[in-house]
């Protein structure tokens, strides 16, 4: 699988870090899943850059436009990850089912 829009990138790594309900919380994963959410959330984390302004202070981060090519259990855990959301703002259900799509 290959994640490709800086979009779906950034709201998987968001999806790691938050519930159900949109409040930040640290997902846990079962011991035999754990390898595969690490290497979801290296490649995403990878995949950052910071956004500097003139002075070189950092004011934003921004993914690269690099696709991202996820083994089949790291494909898995995103997958999950999608399936939890059952709320959200328009634009957020927006990229969800275009995530769905993508992972189905």
């Amino acid at each position: 699988m290959v994640v490709e829009s800086a979009v779906h990138k950034a709201f998987i790594h968001y999806l790691f870090h938050t519930d159900v309900n949109g409040r930040l919380h640290e997902k846990t994963f079962p011991l035999d899943r754990l390898v595969d959410a690490a290497g979801l959330l290296r490649k995403l984390r990878d995949d950052i850059v910071d956004v500097v302004d003139d002075d070189g202070n950092p004011v934003a981060r921004s993914f690269v436009g690099a696709p991202l090519d996820l083994s089949v259990g790291e494909s898995i855990i995103a997958r999950d990850l999608i399936k939890e959301v059952r709320e959200g703002t328009p634009s957020e259900l927006e990229i969800i089912l275009e995530l769905k799509e993508l992972f189905k």
